[in-house]
């Protein structure tokens, strides 16, 4: 196994699949489209993240692009979820005109050289990555699977987010489940 040296630190860089769910995922720093820095440890601060890794030219992406846009309006006023895309195509005008066309508000960088995707071992575009706000891996899924898991990461989401912010989604595109009120227990008691 080959180990790299980067500044002075140790890592596996090719296949370091340190993005496993209920792992800890490794933080990073990437200047977006617009030049502000993302970092997903400041993220994770206001609660959950999620983050796409796509390219611009897979149907895939494509598609979950615009589904994740819904999905941060719908969390956007609870301001506990954060969406970051990280593009895996280095052209920076291809990556913007596809942020634009797709209306995409949230923070979308660059993976230069593909460096955080080989570092983690993706292959697979999308790759859809949630993370609790202590940065454990809560749910991973690639390819077409990153767009039918969409309503089960909602729902983890849900879950975090509360109930208050539960009852504004309902309706929405994402309708987290919910489980029912308990049985009033007078109601199952038998009668004499």
């Amino acid at each position: 196994m080959a180990i790299a040296n980067y500044g002075g630190q140790s890592q596996q860089r090719w296949g370091d699949s340190t993005a496993t769910t209920g792992e800890t995922f490794r933080d990073f720093l990437i200047t977006d489209l617009k030049g502000v820095p993302q970092q997903t440890m400041i993220a994770r601060k206001k609660g959950m993240v999620l983050v796409a890794f796509f390219t611009t030219t897979d149907d895939a992406s494509k598609q979950l692009l615009p589904l994740l846009q819904s999905l941060s309006d719908a969390y956007k006023e609870a301001g506990k979820l954060t969406v970051l895309a990280v593009s895996e195509t280095d052209d920076d005008d291809a990556v913007a005109a596809f942020a634009k066309a797709n209306a995409l508000t949230f923070p979308v960088v660059i993976d230069r050289e593909r460096y955080h995707a080989q570092t983690y071992g993706f292959t697979v575009y999308p790759t859809l990555i949630l993370l609790t706000g202590a940065g454990i891996v809560a749910h991973k899924a690639k390819g077409a699977k990153a767009i039918s898991d969409l309503q089960a990461v909602s729902d983890k989401i849900g879950t975090f987010a509360g109930a208050e912010t539960l009852a504004k989604l309902d309706g929405a595109a994402f309708t987290p489940a919910v489980m029912p009120p308990p049985a009033d227990p007078a109601a199952t008691l038998p009668k004499p």
